[in-house]
């Protein structure tokens, strides 16, 4: 598997879960804060200070 193969497996991966999480009325982006970044890491953080946190978010 090449580095662009997993990278879309990976994105689908991410897209089901959130998917999922939308279906029980959970903000994926809420749990993804509240868990330090169990779903998104830092991957689309594009500034983080100690009162925001921007990030990019399809």
């Amino acid at each position: 598997m090449d580095a662009t193969e997993g990278w879309r497996r990976e994105r689908e991966e991410l897209g089901n879960r959130v998917e999922e999480m939308r279906l029980r009325g959970v903000c994926d982006t809420c749990h993804d804060l509240e868990t330090g970044g169990e779903l998104y890491g830092d991957r689309y953080v594009v500034h983080e200070d100690d009162l925001f946190k921007v990030k990019l978010e399809g």
